[in-house]
């Protein structure tokens, strides 16, 4: 099975359907998401019932990892004034008549990481400098990492940090692929087709729809 690997959505429900109806063969792929599936852009409901949706029909295929605003949401959801933004999607959870308390188990048991004997996919990369990446607070961990990123000996594929031109970025020390390319601000939603083995078969980029801004 070839990996369909898709970077930070960030709420942008019509961009991600777009690149994962037009693009991705459950057939032949599994399909993992880096987290930050929630948060900024406009449709988080939307985004969860569909991967929710995507995990039952392809409860083998489909995988949904933790990333640094899922994280934040469970632990500001019930904090009234410590985050307008986790309100905001809080909000359209209950518009869209979700189980807060289903989406929140849900969104606590979301993987730190997939990962296969030639691949490994995480939120943030794994740091040089870590000794425990795979935690909710440690900075330099798998949910909020912005250092340099460690040669794991195999491919690396890791979200958050937006690159620069919404371009999807290979670190040929690391052997990393950093595949944030800012949908949330107008740019693209970007997925890496890999191989098993963890060789690059396609880049495929969406720039962002217009109901997603």
């Amino acid at each position: 099975m070839n990996v369909f690997a898709i970077g930070d959505v960030h709420g942008c429900y019509h961009t991600l359907i777009d690149l994962v109806e037009n693009h991705w063969n459950p057939k032949k792929e599994f399909l993992v998401q880096v987290g930050d599936l929630i948060n900024k852009g406009p449709h988080s409901a939307q985004c969860v019932i569909y991967m929710r949706q995507l995990q039952k029909k392809y409860p083998y295929q489909v995988f949904v990892l933790r990333g640094n605003h899922e994280y934040r949401y469970i632990k500001l959801h019930d904090k009234p004034g410590r985050a307008g933004s986790i309100q905001k999607v809080k909000n359209n959870f209950l518009k869209h008549d979700l189980n807060l308390k289903k989406v929140h188990n849900w969104l606590r048991n979301l993987p730190f990481k997939w990962e296969t004997p030639h691949i490994l996919i995480t939120h943030a990369g794994i740091s040089k400098n870590v000794k425990n990446p795979y935690t909710n607070t440690n900075p330099l961990g798998v949910l909020h990492n912005r250092s340099e990123v460690r040669n794991m000996g195999k491919v690396q594929v890791y979200g958050h940090i937006i690159k620069e031109k919404g371009k999807v970025d290979y670190n040929a020390d690391a052997n990393s692929w950093c595949i944030d390319s800012g949908a949330w601000a107008g740019k693209y939603l970007s997925a890496l087709r890999l191989s098993y083995t963890g060789d690059l078969k396609e880049i495929i980029q969406v720039q962002t729809w217009p109901e997603d801004l």
